[in-house]
């Protein structure tokens, strides 16, 4: 169980084993301390509010499936914490499903990689255009309406067919160049 991992891994370092929790749902502090205690990747099941989940320390390569507990949608800092701090699945909760989101392809993309169930609508700010990558992030993410700025309606985007009609796949207002490359 975590209470038993992390009582014992309490101050240790060089543990490089892959450490997999049982029981019942590890906190975010047994799981910060578990992580710290090993190189090796930590398995796990947890929930909590986004705030909660906000202060994992863990490795991006752990394993830890989260579930965000009902009450108040995430904010997109808040599941960029999330995502850097897991390779797990995340679920969002429904205010969280629900909730629209304006910021930066960047963080839109990182706050979203890994997510299920998200509905909201996407607005990205102005300023910089959105890679065909961070597009397909998105877009993958989102089953809500996406809103391109300026700078990504007039982009030359250019890949494979498949990435690229994965990135534009349900948006409208792109009126820059479309290059397929390769396969």
């Amino acid at each position: 169980t975590a209470v038993k991992l992390a009582a014992a891994l309490t101050g240790t370092t060089g543990h490089t084993g892959t450490v997999a929790i049982t029981g019942d749902n590890p906190t975010v502090t047994q799981l910060n301390t578990i992580s710290t205690a090993t190189d090796g990747v930590v398995t796990a099941t947890t929930t909590g509010t986004a705030a909660e989940l906000a202060l994992l320390t863990t490795a991006a390569n752990d394993v830890i499936t989260l579930t965000l507990t009902e009450g108040v949608a995430a904010t997109v800092d808040q599941l960029v914490t999330i995502n850097n701090a897991t390779a797990g699945v995340i679920t969002l909760n429904t205010e969280t499903k629900a909730e629209d989101y304006t910021d930066t392809a960047v963080k839109l993309a990182a706050a979203l990689t890994g997510t299920t169930g998200y509905a909201g609508n996407i607005i990205l700010t102005e300023g910089v255009a959105a890679t065909v990558d961070e597009l397909v992030t998105i877009n993958n993410a989102s089953a809500g309406a996406i809103t391109l700025n300026t700078e990504t309606k007039a982009a030359v985007l250019s890949d494979t067919a498949v990435k690229l009609a994965a990135a534009l796949n349900g948006i409208t207002g792109h009126t820059g160049t479309v290059a397929i490359t390769g396969d």
